[in-house]
């Protein structure tokens, strides 16, 4: 884990109470019903009424990506990818929108041979 994210945050407010979540703490968060979904490492999900966008600002690290306009993955849960999706750890699958393809599979082929201590050759 880079020291960037262990110093980031995401500040948001739910229900007028403000909440500030550690960024190393969302493995993703998704569009949901003009909302956005906040997922956590602890399986608790957080339901905000501000653009993923606005969110996003707020997580500038090389381990967020932005895959279309649905998702923000934090990659320090990235297990691996296939031609059209990423694959959390706990099974979750993110897929990746034909247009950004060129762009998020390499980088997260990179991310994952940077950032996995037993990345063997086959892998990739």
């Amino acid at each position: 884990m880079s020291a960037n994210q262990e110093s980031q945050f995401l500040r948001i407010s739910i229900h007028r109470e403000p909440i500030v979540i550690a960024a190393q703490d969302i493995v993703f968060i998704e569009v949901f019903n003009w909302k956005c979904l906040i997922h956590l490492v602890s399986g608790a999900q957080l339901e905000v009424s501000a653009p993923l966008k606005t969110l996003a600002e707020q997580l500038v690290s090389p381990s967020f990506l932005r895959c279309g306009r649905s998702f923000l993955v934090n990659l320090e849960h990235l297990a691996g990818l296939s031609n059209d999706s990423l694959h959390l750890r706990g099974g979750t699958v993110i897929p990746i929108p034909r247009r950004g393809r060129a762009e998020i599979i390499p980088y997260c082929s990179r991310f994952l041979a940077e950032n996995t201590e037993d990345c063997s050759p086959a892998a990739h």
